[in-house]
């Protein structure tokens, strides 16, 4: 996903320098007409023409990235303790040359779409930009925003977290494109007597499209470079403040009901008491509202989302039951009511994402076997459990009365123990009861908290390579911007105005658009960090915001490095080809 922010952020230059292009070839396409050409060959000319561009682009990132996995795959292993294979398939190749042509053609088919409503005798008089947009123009943004989100979902291989994703920077794309139109029309009605910010305030508003790409560029490298820091430090919060998460000690599995009350007196014994004791009951779900339940046998294969597989997985497996009339402190209800101690129906309570893959309601009359022994419940409520407790947590959950009777086994924990407890009381429980398996909390939470660092660490460096797409594109937009403006930089050189006061109004232009939009990018971060955070990893939410300052510090230096080396190539030295036309 991080790749296809890198590819939009390419569209973003892509979109900006062809637009350029086609403008200065109005007169050639202009010429052509009149020679006898059709819109229809002019326009498939230019359309070849973006093909064959993105096809060379995309043979050329193949040509790097075979040799480059042998790199990475170096990388990866050292980083992830494991062998990794990298390899690039037959399969893998058709998305990369679909990719680069049919992309190009969408990203420039607003512009391409232009060519089909010139008119000779206007681009012959008029400028291409100042043709008239049409309502068809407006709908040709339409099958790029298709393609990006369809390209969303095929890398996500989801179509919830990819619609999501793309949602979120479609938004905030947006956004940003709102913020610089505000800016442009504030900038317009404000009357500016120094000469430095008049230059800049008319360059940034009468090349809007420039400022338009470079704040949009910009503010959405900041976003992702941004949100994926929060993102870490709010679900390292939740493995690792015990205040939130209330972490136990040591968690228990495989105690046999024989079992139970010599593994109370071994804890005893090391001055530890047992809680969180959970039955649990091993079953299959065999019917719903006395229909037979759809496990999906051989769907697994066929699902094209991981939704859909996981969907397959939860219908084609057994279940883990409990039995209790309490509600534990890492559950909470989210509809229905609570489980009634004196019904004399089974009731059944749900973890609701549970409840969405298999498709239950509330109301619904489940039936489960145990060990060909046939259970009947009715669904009460749908609860949200606290995964990251590490408490034994059960999807389904029965009221007590109806499972005692069942072969079980039990769980438990025990409250956080200094490291001379844990030591003494696995100790005890290994010489006594050799098939308990003993989980200690704290190594597992340290781990997993590595293994999310590790993971980080990878978003992390995709996030900067998706950073380097940004600053192409701000140095194609500045060198750009600066040769199109010869005829300015030779009337400001010819009035007297030294070369480095030129260089300054476009540095200075460049630098504050790019703090714009990394201020915007980075505001939106913190806006979407907390949403992604409550709402899709149920975590707490944590703001970053020395590290953000000090990021976007590192980008606003490295834009400069990039505007600076884009001026010195762009800008020519003498005044009098300067002020030549073409």
């Amino acid at each position: 996903l991080i790749a296809v922010v890198a590819l939009l952020l390419s569209a973003v230059g892509t979109h900006f320098l062809y637009r350029n292009y086609i403008a200065r070839r109005a007169k050639s396409m202009a010429i052509e007409l009149v020679l006898g050409a059709t819109h229809q060959q002019v326009f498939w000319q230019y359309t070849i023409q973006v093909a064959l561009l993105g096809l060379a682009a995309s043979t050329l990132a193949l040509l790097c990235a075979l040799p480059m996995s042998n790199l990475l795959e170096w990388l990866a292993s050292d980083i992830l303790k494991f062998k990794l294979q990298l390899q690039i398939g037959p399969l893998d190749l058709l998305p990369i040359f679909i990719i680069g042509p049919l992309g190009g053609i969408l990203i420039c088919l607003p512009i391409l779409r232009k060519i089909i409503d010139i008119r000779p005798q206007i681009l012959l008089q008029q400028n291409f930009d100042s043709l008239e947009k049409t309502q068809t123009h407006r709908w040709s943004y339409i099958p790029v925003i298709v393609f990006f989100w369809l390209l969303s979902c095929f890398a996500a291989t989801s179509l919830q977290i990819g619609s999501l994703f793309f949602a979120v920077f479609l938004l905030s794309g947006f956004l940003i494109y709102l913020a610089t139109r505000l800016l442009k029309t504030f900038t317009e009605r404000k009357e500016i007597n120094s000469l430095l910010p008049r230059l800049i305030v008319r360059n940034t508003t009468q090349n809007f499209l420039a400022t338009a790409s470079c704040i949009l560029s910009f503010g959405l490298c900041c976003l992702l470079v941004n949100l994926i820091p929060q993102i870490e430090k709010s679900l390292q919060q939740e493995l690792k403040n015990p205040q939130t998460s209330k972490l136990p000690g040591l968690f228990m599995f495989d105690i046999q009901e024989e079992q139970l009350e010599d593994l109370k007196k071994l804890a005893e014994t090391s001055d530890v008491i047992l809680d969180q004791i959970s039955p649990m009951v091993r079953a299959r779900l065999s019917s719903v509202n006395g229909k037979e339940f759809d496990k999906g046998e051989g769907a697994y294969a066929k699902a094209a989302t991981r939704e859909e597989q996981a969907k397959m997985r939860f219908r084609n497996r057994g279940f883990n039951l409990t039995y209790s009339n309490k509600m534990k402190e890492s559950e909470s209800i989210v509809a229905g009511e609570p489980i009634q101690a004196d019904s004399e129906q089974a009731q059944i309570s749900l973890e609701y994402r549970f409840a969405k893959r298999l498709d239950l309601k509330i109301g619904d009359e489940l039936e489960f076997d145990i060990e060909s022994v046939p259970v009947k419940g009715k669904v009460v409520n749908f609860r949200r459990i606290e995964w990251t407790s590490f408490r034994p947590n059960f999807f389904v959950k029965f009221n007590e009365g109806h499972l005692e009777e069942a072969p079980k086994v039990f769980l438990a924990t025990t409250p956080q123990l200094s490291e001379q407890q844990k030591l003494s009381l696995q100790n005890r429980i290994v010489d006594s009861l050799p098939n308990v398996s003993i989980i200690d909390v704290s190594r597992l939470v340290e781990r997993l908290s590595k293994l999310l660092e590790t993971v980080a660490f990878a978003l992390n460096f995709m996030s900067i390579l998706c950073l380097i797409a940004g600053l192409f594109v701000i140095y194609s937009i500045s060198n750009h911007q600066v040769a199109s403006s010869k005829n300015q930089i030779g009337l400001l050189l010819l009035s007297g105005a030294p070369e480095k006061f030129v260089q300054k109004v476009f540095g200075v232009q460049f630098i504050t658009l790019s703090a714009f939009g990394g201020l915007l990018g980075s505001a939106l971060a913190l806006a979407v960090g907390p949403i992604l955070s409550v709402f899709v990893l149920e975590s707490p939410v944590v703001w970053e915001l020395p590290g953000i300052i000090i990021t976007n510090l590192v980008q606003l230096g490295l834009v400069l490095i990039v505007v600076s080396s884009g001026l010195r190539e762009g800008q020519l030295t003498d005044p009098k080809e300067l002020i030549l036309t073409e």
